[in-house]
């Protein structure tokens, strides 16, 4: 964790960003990653290592402010720790209610895997832009329309 993020790229726990406040990270829970016990972990962590304020970035990620080199470092051990698995790769989302919406056309979570394994397959990852992301949706109650 020694070269910081330029602007522009996606802050994670293993590049943060620097920012006026300090190191700011981001990260994404894969589905069903997060248990009541694990957030409240990532809060209590949030506040000890970072300004103490989580946020919720508009493309669904976790955000914390505030971090020193060390103190990124604790936390992503401490999120480690807690047994919370972080998506990594381009982001393929899809809505929070894929799989038990009976207004959706289709379940969208198996396209939506097979995307990520051919993207991560095909090598594609680290040519692509740090700000892609692939939304796969199924119709249904919440339209991920933009």
């Amino acid at each position: 964790m020694n070269a910081f993020s330029r602007r522009g790229a996606c802050p994670a726990l293993s590049a943060p960003m620097q920012t006026g406040d300090g190191l700011l990270v981001r990260l994404n829970p894969v589905a069903g990653g997060l248990t009541p016990k694990s957030l409240i972990g990532l809060g209590e962590s949030a506040l000890r290592h970072g300004n103490g304020i989580m946020e919720v970035t508009a493309r669904g990620s976790l955000q914390i402010r505030g971090l020193t080199a060390e103190s990124a470092r604790l936390l992503a051990a401490e999120v480690d720790a807690l047994g919370i698995a972080v998506r990594s790769g381009v982001p393929v989302d899809v809505g929070p209610l894929a799989g038990i919406d009976p207004q959706e056309v289709a379940d969208p979570r198996p396209l939506a895997e097979r995307i990520r394994v051919a993207i991560e397959e095909a090598g594609l990852t680290a040519r692509l832009g740090p700000k892609v992301s692939v939304v796969v949706d199924g119709g249904g109650q919440l339209c991920l329309d933009a």
